[in-house]
């Protein structure tokens, strides 16, 4: 039977990411997160390992393209319009928190 939980791909290694992440492992069934991205591979690798993340990547883009990820997560004042257009067209879907 496949996984039902919805996969969650991170653009982001900060503290709200981190925050997110750790709300979302409180659901287990529901929600995993499958991938990371920033903007220096050596701290998406350290946000991966610190969160057993399986998959990590250097660039945005990188992970957008990943197929195992179904939604993308970015803190909304980080988030350029470029990004969100590049994860439409690749067929995810994304949100993120709105800025204060």
């Amino acid at each position: 039977m496949p996984d039902p939980a919805l996969k969650w791909g991170i653009a982001s290694a900060g503290l709200i990411s981190h925050d997110f992440v750790v709300a979302l492992a409180n659901k287990p069934d529901k929600h995993k997160v499958v991938a990371v991205a920033a903007r220096s591979v050596d701290r998406a690798k350290e946000f991966a390992d610190k969160h057993g993340i399986p998959n990590h990547y250097g660039s945005y883009e990188a992970m957008a393209s990943d197929p195992a990820v179904q939604v993308r997560f970015r803190f909304f004042f980080a988030w350029s319009c470029s990004q969100f257009l590049m994860v439409l067209k690749g067929g995810l879907r994304g949100c993120g928190e709105p800025s204060p």
